[in-house]
């Protein structure tokens, strides 16, 4: 380049002590020397004679960056920590200078005055401390890199030397820009891509409305203006806008041709100046979201960098296309926090408050990362001063009225989050009505991976006769998504074949719809999402899980908004009954207590469509440990199926199961049995001998019988299950897991049969990890059984840490019930203490587990009785004979009534 630019100067302020590190820094530094970014000045290089106060004191005054190395030398030197930094922070405070500490040793800078900002290396870990020094050394010059490039030194005021001499864009520099890195350095590589500028392909920055494109833009001009000799702005939103932007760009450059009346002769001289031109130029085309409409001005340029910021997805073979995303929690939050002037520039989050700092994320995480609104939302801040936590109220009252808003001071991009947005939804309107359609459906679906099935398949005829004759026609389909692109409003994903959107549109999309829109919307939605959520819930696990996301916003305002019709009842029991078999206990229960009030509310006490809701809420007890529950769900459904479905209907089966679960936790297992026996016999009539819910009785059936110490016929019905499980459902369903494997291993473990039960339980608990993670019930669940294996077999060190883990995973789950398995825990750990010697924590474990046996039994086969003899033999070995004989007394079981009630 011809042209000169003014270095930054880069001061060093270092102890004696430490000048080794200092030497080797310059080295790594020498490269932005050579280019001419950066003059470094430290004072080694003061000549003999100088007055070195004087010289170090010019130089701390002028310097644009200061550099601290910290080292407990520098510290407890008065002159570098008391003088030199003292000063260099006060430079940092007013915006004079930036600050940036260097850690050369592991140092306690927790309290020192620099601890606010961003040390290098990255992580703040100490350059002495790492592995490879060079590689070290790289990671601190990459960051003075860095940080001299994203100085503001290239502003609207900049002297004109620090510019190129042909300059016209629109915007200063943006003093809250951050972040974005990534897209700068990438933008960058690949307009030098072709190493010289003739080869280059132009790039397209993409992206929603209010993302940061034009930003990206403006910024990238300034970092980079020393790239060029030419940065020349046009607007590109329509085609008078081209011919304007390049008519003044004629009169910029100085064409002749600059006032002739015929504008095509301008735009022509223009171009010609594009293209033979020696200078090295960047053209940067503003908001051209038709893409077509900048490709005759593009043609046959050569000699510099063309850059594009568009709304369109697709750009086809124009440019090359790089995606602007929503700004993470962190960026967020940052930006935030700057432009409401709560931050210094250059601080980092962990200088503010926890409070502050949460309440920031939130902010960032309700306006989705989106750079514009989180600009409104510092404005409003800003100009109001109101507190944080106090903007989080406002808006969740008043969201619409701040999206319109915009700041007062805001030159640079006028426009507010509503408006930009509205702009883009007439635009569409008139473009493609099902396309608009579409968009008004989403709004009422959870953002995320919206499944395209709900457009192209069955459940589409509920979306209104209009919309349904464009998803039954996959082009006209495609044709409405792809109007949507143009505006970068959707994002489309063909492996998933979902779509998404930001949550933001969504709320201006239903802002700008009536009342009765909406409410027609609703309908439509609940319809089809009931149309499209299977009704078996085992089977189509999959499918259900792509839904339920979009269910759960519709539960939202079922309720309040839309009568109890037929398809919202439904849809709330399937996905309670889905949620369910997921084990989100809490959040089943409610939607089967909504629809079950819904169903009551319309149809009375006593009607048959209740039994099937009442019949999953007992065995949603049975399954969160509610079992005072259960013999008032299981009684009410039982009563109804009886009086109108009759005793051979498969409802009626299910509330028998549920009355067995009644009869089991009053120990009454030969009734248990009894109806059991009559339940499966429906199932196998009704539903065949390979359904789920036949294999649901069987263990049901193979529990009861281990009970009972019938361990061939428990074997039996369980591998008959485990069979129907296997076919039906797969090898890694949950049912098959815990109903099969599991259960398996138990009735394996009470038989003493511990090598054919050690696989059963290793292989439940790998699964059970990969459904629920480590946290789960079912996972210590699974622990628990493979602990007890290595009890049983004298495996004590193999033993323990799994019961602790089981243990630990119960402490964090104390009030979801389970109380059966988590008894079979205590037992194994009281067994385990026992034989330690720990008698104090043994008699612990032994009292948890009998007072978790006192009225309830879980799925697994320990029973009070048998905790009982073992708690007894413990108290003869701690001397305490009395107390074992009552328990021995206590141990005698009441008569197991043969005779069923049924």
């Amino acid at each position: 380049m011809s042209q000169e630019h003014t270095s930054i100067e880069v001061f060093c302020s270092y102890a004696q002590a430490d000048e080794a590190w200092l030497l080797q820094l310059e080295k790594h530094l020498s490269l932005l020397q050579r280019q001419g970014l950066i003059k470094l000045w430290q004072k080694r290089r003061l000549v003999a004679g100088a007055d070195w106060a004087k010289a170090i004191d010019t130089h701390l005054e002028t310097a644009s960056v200061i550099l601290l190395l910290i080292s407990a030398d520098f510290l407890a030197s008065d002159y570098c920590s008391g003088v030199e930094m003292q000063r260099a922070l006060q430079r940092q405070k007013v915006g004079e200078a930036h600050v940036i500490p260097i850690l050369l040793h592991p140092t306690d800078c927790k309290d020192a005055p620099f601890a606010h900002l961003q040390a290098l290396p990255t992580g703040a870990k100490p350059l002495s401390t790492w592995k490879n020094k060079a590689e070290a050394l790289a990671n601190v010059a990459a960051g003075i890199r860095r940080a001299i490039e994203e100085l503001p030194h290239l502003t609207a005021k900049a002297p004109r030397s620090s510019l190129p001499a042909i300059w016209n864009i629109p915007y200063p520099r943006n003093p809250f820009f951050l972040g974005r890195d990534e897209l700068l350095t990438r933008l960058h590589d690949q307009l030098q891509a072709g190493q010289v500028m003739a080869l280059s392909q132009p790039q397209a920055i993409s992206g929603l409305g209010g993302i940061g494109k034009t930003q990206l833009a403006v910024e990238y001009a300034y970092r980079h203006a020393r790239n060029y000799q030419a940065i020349l702005w046009v607007g590109a939103d329509t085609h008078e806008a081209l011919i304007s932007g390049f008519v003044a760009l004629a009169k910029l450059l100085g064409l002749p041709q600059k006032n002739e009346h015929d504008q095509k002769v301008i735009v022509q001289a223009v171009k010609h100046w594009l293209k033979t031109t020696h200078l090295e130029w960047l053209l940067i085309f503003d908001n051209a979201d038709d893409p077509s409409l900048v490709s005759e001005f593009l043609r046959s340029l050569l000699g510099g960098h063309v850059l594009l910021t568009t709304r369109a997805y697709a750009v086809g073979s124009l440019a090359q296309r790089v995606e602007v995303e929503t700004m993470s929690q962190e960026e967020g939050a940052l930006l935030l926090l700057r432009r409401a002037g709560l931050m210094e520039p250059g601080t980092s989050l962990g200088m503010i408050s926890p409070a502050e700092r949460a309440a920031a994320c939130a902010i960032t995480q309700e306006l989705g990362g989106l750079p514009l609104a989180l600009d409104q939302a510092g404005a409003y801040l800003e100009e109001t001063r109101c507190s944080l936590i106090s903007y989080q109220q406002v808006f969740q009252q008043h969201r619409m009225q701040l999206l319109r808003r915009r700041g007062r001071f805001s030159q640079d991009y006028p426009f507010s989050v509503a408006t930009t947005w509205a702009l883009s939804f007439e635009r569409i309107k008139e473009q493609s009505p099902a396309a608009a359609d579409l968009l008004c459906c989403c709004a009422f679906l959870h953002p995320d991976a919206i499944p395209e099935e709900l457009f192209t398949g069955e459940s589409s005829r509920h979306l209104g006769i209009p919309f349904q004759q464009v998803t039954c026609d996959n082009f006209a389909f495609n044709e409405a998504i792809r109007v949507l692109l143009t505006y970068s409003l959707i994002h489309r994903d063909p492996q998933t074949a979902t779509l998404s959107l930001h949550r933001l549109v969504q709320a201006v999309l239903l802002n700008a719809m009536p009342e009765e829109q909406q409410s027609r919307w609703q309908e439509y939605v609940v319809q089809a999402l009931n149309e499209a959520f299977p009704e078996n819930v085992l089977q189509e696990w999959t499918r259900c899980g792509r839904l339920l996301s979009h269910v759960r916003v519709c539960v939202s305002w079922i309720e309040q908004e839309l009568l109890p019709s037929s398809e919202a009842l439904s849809l709330l029991e399937k996905t309670g009954a889905y949620l369910q078999e997921c084990r989100e206990h809490s959040d089943a229960e409610t939607f089967l207590r909504q629809a079950l009030a819904m169903r009551k509310q319309q149809l009375g006490d006593q009607h048959p469509d209740l039994a099937r809701c009442l019949n999953r809420l007992s065995a949603l007890s049975y399954q969160q440990g509610k079992y005072e529950q259960i013999e008032v769900f299981a009684g009410q459904a039982l009563a109804i199926c009886e009086q109108f479905l009759g005793a051979k209907h498969p409802e009626t089966a299910t509330s028998l199961q549920g009355q067995a679960i009644v009869y089991r936790m009053q120990g009454k297992h030969k009734q248990a049995e009894a109806v059991l026996v009559r339940a499966l016999a429906i199932y196998e009539q009704c539903l065949g001998t390979h359904h789920p819910d036949t294999a649901r009785c069987l263990s049901n059936l193979a529990c009861v019988y281990g009970l009972q110490g019938k361990y061939e016929q428990a074997e039996e019905s369980n591998r008959r299950a485990i069979s129907i499980y296997e076919q039906q459902l797969g090898t890694h369903h949950h049912r098959t897991v815990l109903y099969g494997w599991y259960f398996l291993g138990e009735l394996y473990l009470a038989q003493g049969k511990y090598e054919q039960a050690k696989p059963l339980f290793e292989r439940a608990l790998v699964i059970c990890k990969q459904l629920w993670g480590t946290e789960s019930l079912e996972t210590m669940v699974c622990l628990s059984g493979l602990a007890r294996v290595y009890l049983e077999q004298g495996q004590y060190e193999q033993a323990k840490p799994l019961f602790e883990q089981a243990f630990a995973v119960r402490e964090r789950h104390q009030e979801e019930g389970r109380y059966g398995e988590a008894a079979f825990l205590f037992h194994g750990l009281a067994k385990l203490f026992q034989h330690e010697g720990n008698y104090e924590q043994a008699k612990k474990m032994y009292g948890y587990a009998l007072k978790n046996l006192e009225t309830r039994e879980g799925s697994t086969l320990i029973t009070k009785q048998e905790v009982q003899r073992d708690y007894a033999t413990f108290l003869r070995l701690v001397g305490r004979d009395a107390e074992a004989v009552l328990l021995d007394t206590s141990q005698e079981e009441p008569p197991d009534e043969g005779d069923s009630v049924m």
